[in-house]
């Protein structure tokens, strides 16, 4: 179910820039080459990436063609970082795609790591 509060995070997440805090990717990228943007945040001061919304704010979704599957994007940072782990906490939100279909956005959140560097 797609709700007011929901729906003003996608709102905000399609239109805020993209910088060393905030990134967007589509749900057609690998979910191995997310890694080093999550590495990056955590060494940094925390960041949130959505998987879903393409850089010009479109919501494309999971349904799309090529697109992975969002669990494989849940579970990608933990299978490639198992020396070095880091904590990312996950939600989803329902949406409605482009093509008019439901869907969801993948939020993905990271705070700061404190005390070590992850490589």
């Amino acid at each position: 179910m797609v709700n007011e509060n929901n729906s003003n995070k996608v709102k905000s997440f399609q239109i805020t820039k993209e910088n060393h805090f905030f990134d967007r990717k589509s749900a057609r990228i690998r979910p191995d080459d997310i890694v080093c943007h999550l590495v990056v945040f955590d060494n940094a001061s925390g960041g949130t990436m959505v998987i879903d919304i393409e850089n010009d704010g479109r919501i494309t979704g999971f349904q799309v063609n090529r697109a992975l599957q969002l669990e494989e994007f849940k579970t990608g940072a933990i299978r490639c970082l198992t020396e070095t782990p880091i904590t990312v906490h996950t939600f989803e939100i329902p949406v409605i795609n482009e093509k008019g279909e439901k869907d969801s956005v993948l939020v993905l959140e990271l705070s700061a790591s404190y005390n070590k560097v992850i490589q």
